[in-house]
């Protein structure tokens, strides 16, 4: 009995915060989102952000990428995020786990494919994307682990790291006439 009354009182002092023993309910710590693409409300990505040749839709600097707000579209639940590139304004996306797709011109078009493992691919109508484990990657805002590549089939450069419950942490696309841009994370928040 005296175990299990110790043991009851270690799990009470471990979830209880600054502010147990006052009148004060314990603290309750959310899950952490361990999404690949982990779109939700609030969410914003600050990038570094480099052009290479002619790319207008891009401009070079720090710019953020922010999720503006929740709303139905074409029959989904999905995400208004304005992009860090300013030329491509704001654009809805639908998430479901580690599948993202994209609403373009009235059109949902598939992003991000499920399961995220070496090797899977799919398509989006235009080009042909492919899984490959990256592990740890480090880039301006830290080291992050359990990182992917979405690597497009092309005969140029063309790629994006993410990283599960951070997003994409480097983007890279350069064209056979090189131009294209490439971005690494900064900072995120939260």
């Amino acid at each position: 009995m005296k175990l299990y009354r110790r043991l009851a009182v270690t799990v009470v002092a471990t979830l209880c915060l600054a502010g147990c023993g006052r009148g004060v309910a314990p603290a309750v710590v959310p899950n952490p989102d361990t999404r690949i693409d982990p779109i939700s409300p609030g969410r914003t990505w600050a990038y570094d952000v480099n052009v290479f040749g002619a790319f207008p839709a891009c401009s070079a600097g720090r710019h953020s990428a922010t999720v503006r707000k929740e709303a139905r579209v074409e029959g989904r639940n999905a995400y208004k995020v304005e992009s860090f590139c300013p030329g491509l304004g704001a654009s809805y996306y639908a998430v479901a786990g580690d599948r993202v797709e994209l609403d373009y011109r009235d059109s949902w078009v598939l992003l991000l494919d499920a399961p995220v493992e070496e090797g899977h691919s799919w398509t989006n109508g235009v080009g042909i994307f492919t899984w490959h484990k990256e592990g740890p990657v480090t880039v301006p805002a830290g080291t992050f682990s359990d990182c992917w590549r979405a690597t497009e089939t092309a005969s140029f450069t063309s790629y994006t790291l993410f990283c599960r419950g951070v997003g994409p942490v480097h983007w890279y696309r350069k064209d056979a006439s090189g131009n294209g841009f490439e971005a690494q994370l900064a900072s995120k928040a939260p």
